[in-house]
């Protein structure tokens, strides 16, 4: 009778005092261990009244279990605050992820505290319930939720700086699927590790299977998603697989150093995604060559600047070159096997730099090779293809140049863009030598002798002035809209189209300027030579600013 009326006025206590610790702001350890305390409290008193031969106590047994059960809550909810701010304050370490310079781990040490009085509680307290598993199963859901969580942060960052310098190698061309791996790597290397802090190693492994089944199984739909994408677009889209190649080797090395037991899982992800880039690389690396470079369809031409098409071009051959971890793949195709017909003439590569050199010479050179012959097929202008051939190849050799390529070429290719260059230059300056030659007069005068003039060389004047005035309004008013060069090929063309066309007007302009070939000289003379020399720099304006 007397532990009956203990039990029953100690209930109200019990509560009153739990849902006092609900409304202050102690750690939420402390609040923990009064829960803790107040269960084992309840457990006694539940196994007293078990025991009792009265049959009058079975009321208050049934006020206990309420307490026991509401008292249980409360801890559940306790738990999941404590793994909840565990994987809220991982969270916060997803910047450094990808950083590999940077040791990767969990905050684990409140964590351990919380499952040593999760431990301790259970081995004293064995009935009416046991935690332990509870928390494990918890555990399980929150810590996958936290890792599936991280792994949306990273993808979500559109801004490669947002990510730490180290980082950006992942992050090259936005490349997804290289950013997974490597972020799955580290991610569920320190979860095993994290386990293996809380519980015993069988254990361990068997949470992390569960805990990496779901998150593998999250990223391996994305991963394939994307592979799927690959696998459609075009070669010259294919760029970011070089540096997911290189992705690939970096995160088996990562694995094998630290993970602290074998994820046959994750390593399959890992090969399936390596395999399956080496599928596309080396379909690329011919599809690039026989598609783009080497085509038989017309390539598309614009004198508006470098076409999008050399642009692509370029940009897979840098990966490439960037990227040596992918060498093996060109090796795999074999001499000039990215041809579909061999001539007898080549030259075959006795080190992997020659092969490497001779498949960027033969995309390049075969590009300009196709524009050229598309041009003569739809009897393109002599100076508008030599605009879009010089864009090229100067793009072409400045681009080599400036990147990772220029490892692989001698002075001889670029001697060779230069003499491309050079014969294009020609080409397009056509156009300014006809302008010119409006200006042409056999006959000298000096500048202040008024010629004697026949009405005929009166008539042939005005029309040497009328034609150089329609045609250089002509190719200026052209320029402006249609024509952009590489800034350092428009200040050079500038150079060699004054060069070309000022002193033969000047000459022009002294000689008749002065002459009575016409009474209404303002309609013939359009310009001054000072005049003349800012006229023409209109026409390349648009491409120097």
């Amino acid at each position: 009778m007397e532990v009956l009326q203990v039990i029953h006025s100690n209930l109200p206590k019990i509560k009153a005092e739990l849902d006092t610790s609900d409304k202050n702001d102690a750690p939420i350890t402390e609040k923990i261990q009064l829960v803790m305390r107040m269960l084992r409290v309840l457990a006694r008193y539940f196994i007293s009244l078990q025991s009792s031969p009265l049959h009058f106590s079975t009321k208050t047994q049934r006020k206990v279990e309420v307490a026991l059960s509401e008292t249980c809550s409360r801890l559940s909810v306790l738990c999941q605050k404590v793994l909840q701010t565990h994987a809220a304050s991982s969270l916060k370490k997803a910047s450094t992820i990808l950083d590999l310079d940077q040791i990767w781990a969990f905050p684990t040490e409140t964590l351990q505290q919380f499952m040593g009085l999760i431990q301790q509680f259970d081995n004293e307290v064995l009935y009416p319930i046991s935690y332990s598993s509870d928390i494990s199963s918890n555990y399980v859901k929150i810590k996958s939720e936290c890792l599936v969580q991280l792994l949306k942060t990273l993808s979500s960052q559109s801004d490669a700086g947002q990510l730490n310098e180290a980082s950006k190698d992942f992050y090259r061309g936005k490349e997804e699927v290289a950013i997974y791996l490597i972020a799955l790597a580290r991610i569920l290397s320190a979860t095993a590790s994290e386990l293996l802090q809380l519980y015993d190693t069988e254990t361990s492994q068997a949470l992390y299977q569960r805990i990496g089944k779901n998150v593998i199984s999250t990223v391996s739909n994305i991963i394939h998603q994307r592979e799927a994408v690959y696998e459609q677009q075009s070669a010259l889209e294919n760029h970011p697989l070089f540096p997911l190649i290189h992705c690939v080797k970096i995160t088996e090395d990562y694995m094998q150093m630290n993970m602290p037991f074998e994820d046959v899982a994750l390593l399959g992800l890992v090969s399936g995604v390596g395999k399956e880039a080496e599928k596309i690389i080396i379909a690329s690396l011919s599809s690039l060559y026989n598609g783009y470079c080497n085509s038989s369809r017309p390539v598309a031409l614009s004198t508006n600047g470098v076409s999008d098409i050399a642009q692509g071009i370029m940009l897979f051959l840098t990966s490439l070159c960037q990227y040596k971890d992918s060498f093996y793949l060109l090796e795999s195709i074999g001499n000039w096997g990215w041809r579909h017909e061999l001539a007898p003439d080549l030259q075959q590569s006795s080190t992997t730099r020659d092969l490497v050199q001779n498949y960027v010479m033969d995309c390049l050179l075969s590009y300009l090779n196709s524009v050229e012959e598309s041009a003569k097929a739809v009897d393109t202008i002599n100076w508008k293809k030599g605009i879009i051939l010089l864009n090229s190849s100067v793009y072409f050799e400045s681009a080599c140049a400036d990147s990772e390529v220029a490892t692989y070429l001698d002075d001889e290719h670029f001697n060779n863009f230069s003499e491309l260059s050079q014969k294009y230059s020609s080409m397009y300056m056509e156009v300014w030598r006809q302008c010119s030659q409006n200006m042409l007069d056999a006959t000298y005068t000096k500048a202040k002798e008024k010629p004697n003039m026949s009405t005929k060389d009166r008539e042939a004047t005005k029309e040497k002035f009328r034609n150089f005035n329609e045609q250089i309004t002509s190719i200026v008013e052209n320029h402006k809209e249609s024509v952009r060069f590489e800034p350092s090929v428009a200040s050079f063309l500038l150079q060699e189209v004054r060069k070309t066309v000022l002193p033969l007007y000047q000459r022009f302009y002294d000689k008749y300027f002065t002459s009575d070939f016409t009474k209404y000289k303002e309609k013939y003379i359009r310009f001054t030579k000072a005049q003349l020399d800012s006229y023409i720099t209109e026409a390349f304006n648009p491409s120097l600013s």
